[in-house]
């Protein structure tokens, strides 16, 4: 009797434990299951985003084709339609009316200057067509209301953003056309002052 007692009580010890372990590996199970359907989401998540990512390479190759179509239209209708041609002024062998005096107060050549140094900073080689459209109809306003609204160089002003205009389907107007403006200007300049 003395020996089932000793033992009753290391059963019982051995019992708790086999208990303690089962009740563990239990719990390592639910985690298992757990960790499994978390890895089935994250396999459907990933089934989902590379499909998103293969749409999305398709929806680029479609901007693409979309882009150089647009380009072969532009082009074709630059080759299509005439560049327009050069208007020859009509000379009239009229006497001139005599000018009437009147008192002009002399531009500065600094203002004159600045108006044109503003003009030729905005033609930046990384210059948008656009951008430098807004610069010339500027030009163009500034030379109107501080030099002389009827200045002939407002004519030349025009046919130059017509010019650049026809760079807009491309985006960028090349360097050595930008290089002709900037010579150009220096010429204006020189006219006026």
């Amino acid at each position: 009797m003395g020996e089932e007692t000793e033992t009753k009580p290391k059963l019982e010890e051995l019992t708790s434990t086999i208990k303690k372990i089962s009740e563990s590996i239990e719990d390592i199970k639910n985690t298992v299951n757990k960790l499994e359907e978390e890895i089935n989401v994250l396999k459907e998540t990933k089934t989902t985003l590379d499909q998103v990512l293969y749409s999305i390479e398709n929806f680029k190759d479609k901007v693409d084709e979309i882009e150089k179509i647009v380009r072969n239209y532009f082009k074709t209708m630059e080759e299509k339609v005439p560049a327009p041609k050069p208007v020859q002024p009509v000379v009239r062998e009229e006497k001139p009316p005599e000018p009437t005096k009147k008192f002009e107060i002399p531009i500065p050549a600094s203002v004159i200057s600045g108006i044109f140094n503003n003009f030729l900073s905005a033609l930046k080689p990384t210059a948008s067509p656009v951008d430098i459209i807004n610069a010339l109809n500027g030009l163009k306003d500034d030379i109107a209301t501080k030099i002389r609204k009827d200045h002939f160089i407002l004519i030349d002003i025009d046919r130059w953003i017509r010019r650049i205009r026809s760079y807009i389907a491309e985006g960028k107007v090349p360097e050595d056309e930008i290089e002709s403006l900037k010579n150009k200007v220096e010429e204006w300049r020189s006219q006026i002052l």
